[in-house]
């Protein structure tokens, strides 16, 4: 089946460092149609998130995954699964992205054809994740996203999340092409 693996903090939700509490989450604007848009098109939808607060004590799991149950309330369910590496960068952990750790548990659990699988996130280490699983990776410009723009090459750069959903809309009976930036 095919997937989009999507970064959690300035991909879907706005960024807000060590987020803890549900009251914090706030989609980033167009992110629940786009995901919705994603849906009818079939894709499973997989959030991927280093949470490297976790493992410096900043914040809890729990507060992780309390922050997950409002995102699926927003969201309005239409999210299939959530991963999370609680490690900090330094550790160099599998499952912290760009390592493929949490990919790799998803493919384990869910029937995914990962060449028709995309990656989507607002930094370099998503893209570079796409990379090394032989998924698509997509920059999205928001978030950390505009920092990033000249110092990662992904198959796509978008706008937002919304103008990639449209970009797969758009692509249902085209080839896709490579190295371009869609609104």
């Amino acid at each position: 089946m095919r997937c989009i693996f999507l970064d959690r903090d300035g991909t879907i939700v706005r960024e807000r460092n060590f987020m803890r509490y549900p009251w914090e989450v706030e989609p980033v604007p167009g992110a629940v149609e786009a995901v919705r848009r994603m849906k009818e098109l079939g894709y499973l939808l997989i959030v991927i998130s280093n949470q490297s607060g976790v493992g410096r004590g900043i914040i809890t799991m729990e507060d992780v995954l309390a922050v997950e149950q409002r995102i699926r309330e927003i969201f309005s369910g239409m999210i299939d699964r959530f991963y999370y590496c609680p490690s900090r960068p330094e550790e160099n952990a599998w499952c912290r992205k760009p390592n493929p750790g949490m990919v790799e548990d998803a493919m384990r659990e869910f029937d995914i054809d990962i060449k028709e699988s995309w990656v989507v996130g607002d930094r370099c280490s998503d893209v570079e994740l796409a990379e090394r699983v032989g998924a698509r990776g997509v920059l999205v410009l928001t978030g950390y996203g505009q920092r990033f723009v000249n110092r990662c090459s992904p198959f796509l750069i978008a706008s937002d999340l919304l103008a990639f959903a449209r970009y797969l809309e758009r692509s249902v009976d085209m080839p896709l092409q490579s190295g371009i930036q869609t609104q």
